[in-house]
């Protein structure tokens, strides 16, 4: 027959998207090259056949043979192998999404059957930091990375495996990747996945360091935005408490002084606005006794406490004369 029994269905493609719905059917259509190509007619047998070939050093027909094999016995014991077999032959060969794509296609079909669980997600965590360091258009100017593509790699290999060796290491270069492409809020959330899901981590503290390095450079850009000041406090305070020992506590501390007199100066500010632009003292009183509930430890508390001392006398005062006027 020119081709196989010819049952529609997406099985498995060189070119498959990471996103797509691979489905095990019982009998698949063959490929061009293959129909030309020896088959046998065993799955035992094609598997033979298809590592004689891997082993001679046919690694591309070695592959198709293995294809072959998955397409016309799917369902057959020998197909996990093979799968695998495929993918780590793509893999040698260099096509690294390919391999990656073969991975997951072993994963989504053949979980419960195949061998070496752990060593796939392995496999799958090299190609995505391959993918991750893979310069392009080397041409011009030696070329740049682009960290970006390898995302979704690295979140489906912790999807197949959460709790797998890499998949803190996984998660934490989710968050360089966000990082480097200047996507400072996806990276902190991806840095707080992983101080969630991997406490523990050899990656938890130097994940909540760049969450502070993150949120710093985001507070530098909108220097007076009061949310950034107060998720800067709390994450450097959580930090302390969490890491009192890290390399990184001294600066950390710097920084929770810093946004400690920087948050107080702004309060004080306020304060300043209603006493002498807005002429309310009533509110400019409130603002300075916040400051000093808030902020007690901070150069401007001794300010305010003056602040309000003048300010109840001034209207003391007014208050006194609208008595006599009376």
């Amino acid at each position: 027959m020119c081709c196989l029994v010819g049952l529609t269905a997406v099985v498995l493609s060189g070119c498959a998207s990471k996103r797509a719905a691979y489905t095990v059917v019982e009998e698949g259509s063959g490929s061009l090259r293959s129909t030309f190509d020896k088959k046998m007619s065993t799955p035992e047998e094609q598997l033979k056949y298809a590592q004689l070939t891997w082993e001679s050093g046919s690694l591309r027909k070695a592959e198709r043979r293995m294809l072959y094999l998955l397409r016309r016995w799917p369902s057959s014991k020998e197909a996990p192998e093979a799968a695998r077999a495929r993918a780590d032959i793509l893999l040698e060969r260099g096509y690294t999404e390919k391999a990656f794509d073969a991975y997951q296609f072993l994963i989504d079909n053949y979980s419960g059957r195949m061998k070496g669980y752990d060593e796939v997600l392995e496999k799958q965590f090299i190609i995505a930091k391959k993918i991750m360091e893979r310069r392009r258009f080397r041409w011009i100017f030696g070329g740049y990375t682009t960290p970006e593509e390898s995302i979704e790699y690295f979140e489906t290999m912790i999807r197949n495996g959460p709790q797998s060796e890499h998949a803190a290491e996984a998660q934490f270069l989710i968050g360089q990747c966000y990082q480097s492409e200047k996507e400072y809020e996806l990276a902190i959330v991806s840095y707080q996945i992983l101080g969630y899901r991997y406490p523990d981590s050899a990656y938890a503290e130097e994940a909540a360091w760049q969450q502070v390095q993150c949120l710093l450079l985001l507070h530098q850009k909108y220097p007076r935005n009061p949310d950034l000041r107060e998720r800067l406090l709390t994450m450097t305070d959580l930090f302390n408490a969490l890491f009192p020992d890290s390399k990184y506590i001294e600066p950390i501390k710097k920084t929770r002084n810093d946004l400690y007199q920087t948050s107080a100066d702004a309060v004080y500010d306020i304060g300043q606005f209603y006493s002498k632009i807005a002429k309310k003292p009533e509110s400019a009183i409130l603002y300075n006794e916040a400051l000093k509930k808030e902020y007690p430890f901070s150069e401007r508390a001794p300010e305010a406490e003056q602040q309000i001392t003048t300010l109840k006398s001034k209207l003391s005062t007014s208050a006194n004369k609208e008595k006599e006027e009376e």
